[in-house]
């Protein structure tokens, strides 16, 4: 995906997760000027909506954890 948007990868995945629901800020650790090159491409990188849906389906989990059961009324209340 990043190559065809001609961007660093880092770019592509800063743009998603800036126009995630909930979103308000990213933190980037670059260590090098190439690595904070591509972080603030990143930052006027306005990925299309088909592109964002994507990178939502390739990061969906797949995983249960316990956590996705606290909310699930199906399931019976956790009793320590």
């Amino acid at each position: 995906m990043a190559r065809s948007r001609r961007s660093a990868p880092a770019a592509v995945a800063l743009a998603w997760v800036r126009g995630r629901p909930g979103v308000t800020s990213v933190i980037v650790g670059p260590r090098s000027v190439e690595q904070m090159r591509g972080n603030l491409d990143g930052l006027a990188l306005d990925l299309p909506a088909e592109a964002a849906a994507r990178l939502d389906e390739a990061s969906r989990s797949t995983t249960i954890s316990p956590v996705d059961g606290m909310n699930d009324p199906t399931l019976p209340a956790f009793r320590p």
